[in-house]
C-alpha cells in the first residue's frame, strides 16, 4: 500500500500540472472544484476577449426529406451573412437587406437568443449564440459537471466533461465540453440549449473553437441539426453550417497601422520605380485610372473580410487562368489575377482584370476542367473588354460606407448579351487549352444546378455577382454536350458537398485547398452534391502558450468521477459536485487522469 502511494505521488510530480507535497494535502473533490473553477473562470476570461472582435457570421441551413436509395434529398434552404458582436450582448448586423428589418429591428426587442421562432422563421442570433456556452451563469453554482474521460480533438489533449445545469433557466446549456490541458481552454462544447420561451426552439448544435496566431481560441465552426421540424406540415431535417471569420480586420486600428508604417525604417535605391503607371497617353491615363478603380474595389472588400487576401488558393486560380491566355496566345495588359470571394453561395465575376469566384463555387465544382470553364466565362469578359463600371470606383467617396453595405454597393452585374458573348468567347478558349477534352463534369455540374435550382435558391442566388440560373444559363454548350445525369450512379459525381476544397483561415482570412485524403464514395447516398455535413476540423497549438499557473495550495493527486453508461439525467442526484461533495465510487485512479499530460 506504501509502495503505491510513493508510486502516485512520483507520477503525480511528473505531471506538473498540480503540485504535490504530503504537509499539506488536500482532498479529491476540492482539486475537482479547483480544476473547474479554473474553466470557467478561463471560459468568462475568453467571453471577454470574444468582446473584443466583431467577426463575419455566415450561417447556411439547409431542410432535407430522406430517400431510400439517395440518403437526404435537400428541399429548402436559408441563407444569412452578417458581422457578429460579443459586446454586451450578442449582436447579428446583417449584409443582407431584406433581412435587416426583420433581424435587427423587430424580432431581437422581443426575442432573445433563440435559433427558431415559430411565427416568423429563422432569427440568424440564434445561431451566433452558439458560440457561447452561457454568458453569465457558467459555474458551479448553476451547473454540475461530470468528468468522462480524457481525448485528442487533432493533435490537442483535452479533458471531456458532461455539463447539466442545476437551476431552470431560459436558454441554459446541456451537452458536454472538451478542455485543453495546458491553460483550460474550452475548445469544442456539444450539445443543446434547453427551456425556450414559449412559440420558440432550440437546435442541437457542435461548436468548435480554432487557436488563431494570437494564441487564443475563437469560435470558427458550428454545426447544427435537428429532426422532424415541420414545414408545410411535413417533418423535415435542418442541418446548418455557420463559419466566422475576419477577426484580424475586425480589430485593425487604424492609429497603430500608421505608427508601424512610420517605425518601418526602409532605404529606397536611387533606382526605385514609381507605383504610378506610365500615363504619358490619354489610353495609359484611361487605363491607369481603371486599374486603380478595380484595386479600390477589390480592397475594400478584403477590408470587409468578404475578399480574401492573395493567398496560396488565388495562386491556384491564376495558374489555371494562365493556362488558358497562354494556349490562346493572349496578350493581356494589365495581367489578370483572381481573388476568392469567402462566402458560400455559389457565383464569380470578373471586375476590370480582376476574376472572384466564391468558396462555395470552389468547393462544390467536381474537378480542374470545370473551375476552367468558370474561369474561362470570366476571362471572356476580360477579353471582349466588357465595361465593368471600375471606373465609378476610382473617387474613395464612394467606397465609404459600412461594411454591411457593400452587398448592395457593390453588385457587379452583367447584362444578358454581355453574358451570352462571354460564353461563346469561353468555348473558344476552353477549345483551345488543355481542358477541351475534360468538360463533361462540369456539364453534369450545370444539370446538378439546374435540378437544384427550386429547392436551393439562397444557395444560387449570387449576392455580388450574376447567378448561374438568373439570366441565360452559362456554358449551355458544356451543358448540352455532357452526359445525363445519373443520382444513382456512385462513379458519377457531378457536385461535392460544401466545404470540400477550401480552408478558410479565421484570423487573417487567407485561403489554401484542403489537403485532405479524399473518401471513396461507397453509395449513391453518399454523394451529397451541394450539401451540408458536420464539421471535423483537426485542431492544433498554433501558439506556444503559457500553461496556466498551479494552485496556490499544494492539493493531493486529480480524482474525478468515472464515467459508465448511465444516463446523464439518471446521475443528477448521485454525482452533484455543489461543494466537491463526490462518493467513493465516484473516483478514479490517477492514472486515468494524470492532470493533462
Amino acid at each position: 500500500m506504501k509502495c503505491r502511494r510513493i508510486a502516485l505521488i512520483l507520477l503525480v510530480l511528473s505531471v506538473g500540472t498540480f503540485a504535490f507535497t504530503a504537509d499539506t494535502p488536500s482532498t479529491a473533490p476540492e482539486v475537482f472544484a479547483k480544476t473547474i473553477d479554473k474553466i470557467t473562470a478561463r471560459e468568462a476570461d475568453n467571453v471577454k476577449t470574444f468582446a473584443k472582435y466583431s467577426p463575419i457570421v455566415e450561417t447556411y441551413v439547409q431542410g432535407f426529406k430522406k430517400d431510400k436509395e439517395l440518403g437526404r434529398m435537400p428541399v429548402e434552404d436559408s441563407y444569412f451573412l452578417g458581422r457578429a458582436s460579443f459586446k454586451t450582448r450578442l449582436q447579428d448586423d446583417s449584409f443582407i437587406s431584406d433581412q435587416r428589418p426583420v433581424v435587427t429591428r423587430n424580432i431581437l426587442r422581443q426575442i432573445k437568443e433563440i435559433t427558431f421562432e415559430r411565427r416568423t422563421g429563422w432569427v440568424p442570433l440564434g445561431f451566433t449564440q452558439m458560440t457561447i456556452i452561457d454568458r453569465g451563469h457558467f459555474d458551479r453554482l448553476h451547473y454540475k459537471f461530470v468528468y468522462r474521460q480524457k481525448e485528442f480533438v487533432g493533435s490537442v489533449r483535452c479533458l471531456v466533461f458532461d455539463v447539466v445545469p442545476t437551476a431552470k433557466g431560459h436558454g441554459m446549456f446541456l451537452g458536454r465540453i472538451w478542455v485543453e490541458d495546458q491553460n483550460f481552454n474550452i475548445i469544442r462544447f456539444n450539445g443543446s440549449y434547453v427551456h425556450p420561451e414559449e412559440g420558440s426552439a432550440f437546435l442541437h448544435f457542435d461548436s468548435w473553437r480554432t487557436q488563431v496566431s494570437s494564441g487564443q481560441w475563437l469560435p470558427t465552426f458550428i454545426y447544427s441539426e435537428e429532426y422532424d421540424v415541420m414545414n408545410d406540415k411535413q417533418p423535415v431535417t435542418l442541418r446548418g453550417q455557420t463559419r466566422l471569420w475576419g477577426y484580424a480586420t475586425s480589430q485593425s486600428d487604424t492609429a497603430q497601422e500608421f505608427a508601424k508604417a512610420f517605425t518601418t525604417i526602409q532605404v529606397d535605391s536611387k533606382d526605385a520605380v514609381s507605383d504610378q503607371v506610365d500615363s504619358s497617353s490619354p489610353l495609359a491615363s484611361q487605363k491607369a485610372w481603371e486599374r486603380e478603380g478595380e484595386n479600390n474595389y477589390i480592397l475594400r472588400l478584403e477590408q470587409a473580410s468578404l475578399i480574401a487576401p492573395e493567398s496560396p488558393l488565388s495562386e491556384i486560380l491564376d495558374t489555371v487562368v494562365n493556362n488558358l491566355i497562354v494556349t490562346n496566345n493572349l496578350s493581356i495588359e494589365p495581367e489578370v489575377r483572381c481573388r476568392v470571394l469567402l462566402t458560400a453561395p455559389l457565383e464569380s465575376f470578373a471586375i476590370g482584370h480582376t476574376i472572384v469566384v466564391s468558396r462555395g463555387l470552389i468547393d462544390a465544382l467536381p474537378d480542374e476542367a470545370s473551375l476552367a470553364a468558370v474561369l474561362a466565362h470570366e476571362l471572356a469578359h476580360v477579353v471582349l473588354a466588357h465595361d465593368s463600371d471600375n471606373s465609378q470606383f476610382g473617387f474613395n467617396d464612394r467606397l465609404i460606407f459600412p461594411d454591411t453595405a457593400a452587398l448592395d454597393r457593390l453588385r457587379m452585374v452583367r447584362t444578358d448579351d454581355e453574358e451570352k458573348q462571354a460564353d461563346e468567347e469561353s468555348m473558344t478558349l476552353l477549345e483551345n487549352s488543355p481542358y477541351k477534352d475534360k468538360l463533361a463534369n462540369m456539364g453534369l455540374f450545370l444539370k446538378q444546378l439546374e435540378v437544384n435550382k427550386k429547392v436551393l435558391p439562397n444557395l444560387l442566388k449570387s449576392r455580388l455577382g450574376t447567378s448561374f440560373l438568373e439570366i441565360t444559363p452559362r456554358l449551355a454548350t458544356v451543358k448540352s454536350s455532357s452526359p445525363e445525369l445519373a443520382p444513382k450512379d456512385i462513379h458519377q459525381v457531378a457536385a461535392l458537398p460544401l466545404g470540400s476544397r477550401v480552408v478558410l483561415d479565421p484570423w487573417s482570412d487567407h485561403v489554401d485547398m484542403n489537403k485532405a485524403r479524399s473518401v471513396p464514395v461507397m453509395a449513391a447516398r453518399e454523394k451529397l452534391p451541394f450539401s451540408l455535413t458536420p464539421f471535423y476540423p483537426y485542431l492544433t497549438r498554433n501558439f506556444v502558450e503559457t500553461p496556466a499557473a498551479a494552485p496556490t495550495e499544494t492539493p493531493a493527486p486529480v480524482t474525478l468521477p468515472k464515467a459508465d453508461s448511465q444516463p446523464v439525467a439518471q446521475r443528477a442526484n448521485s454525482e452533484s459536485i455543489d461543494g466537491g461533495n463526490l462518493s467513493k465510487s465516484d473516483r478514479v485512479d490517477i492514472d486515468k487522469v494524470d492532470g493533462g499530460k
